[in-house]
């Protein structure tokens, strides 16, 4: 991406599957291509969070600084300082929304030419449709879901997590993942793809949808329990419709 687009602003944040210390520790390197990295919440000796090292700033075509991204990784127990006997939806959603609140609060000191901001997160929301096969709730144990007013404030919030591209607002909206990750996402309704995001005094929304290609396709056969002779019409169905021989 760096060779093809030598002037784009790289950004990459750490999910829940990911080690942190993995992700973080080539960051002088990453650094030295003009990638963010963070692995990690990022915190001060003191314990607080280093809102200004999660503030990333991303350029125009001329160079400028047009707006900035609050660049949160998934936010573990540890982040928010609470251990599983305090893990409450109401401690939750106020510890997770004021760290988004915070960066925020340190990106509006900042000059940039739309005065814009852009949360990147990686988590589980409200309402968020979640795969059948492959997804549990998961942020601080397996209940705790945010609600979209943790992102009051931000002009659009561009989430991870969820597998299914869906919005849960208008302005906070999940693309999905780019490969199927089970076998019930290798069909419709799921659409993985890539969102293109365009940025200008009218706000941060989205300019359009890139469908990512399936190079390899998916079946399950039968789509549910069936005796074995529809079990074997099905598969004798397949065979005539695939472009290879089985």
């Amino acid at each position: 991406l760096r060779a093809e687009m030598p002037h784009a602003d790289i950004i990459l944040t750490g999910g829940n599957h990911d080690s942190w210390s993995r992700l973080d520790a080539p960051g002088a390197l990453f650094r030295s291509i003009g990638v963010t990295m963070i692995g990690r919440l990022r915190t001060k000796p003191d314990g607080s969070t280093d809102v200004a090292a999660m503030a990333v700033p991303i350029h125009d075509r001329n160079g400028d600084v047009a707006l900035y991204a609050a660049a949160v990784p998934f936010i573990r127990v540890a982040d928010i300082g609470c251990g599983t006997e305090d893990l409450t939806q109401d401690l939750v959603v106020s510890r997770i929304g004021g760290i988004y609140r915070d960066v925020l609060d340190y990106i509006r000191t900042l000059p940039s030419k739309t005065g814009k901001a852009l949360a990147l997160g990686h988590c589980y929301m409200v309402n968020g449709l979640l795969s059948e096969l492959s997804e549990r709730k998961v942020l601080c144990g397996n209940q705790h879901a945010l609600p979209v007013s943790v992102f009051d404030g931000y002009d659009f919030a561009a989430l991870g997590h969820l597998h299914r591209d869906q919005a849960v607002a208008p302005n906070v909206v999940y693309s999905g993942s780019p490969l199927a990750l089970s076998m019930d996402e290798g069909r419709p309704p799921y659409h993985h793809r890539l969102v293109e995001l365009v940025c200008d005094g009218d706000g941060i929304r989205i300019d359009h949808s890139i469908e990512v290609p399936q190079p390899v396709k998916m079946y399950k056969v039968p789509a549910k329990n069936e005796l074995k002779g529809v079990v074997e019409e099905s598969l004798r169905k397949l065979a005539a419709e695939l472009p290879f021989e089985p």
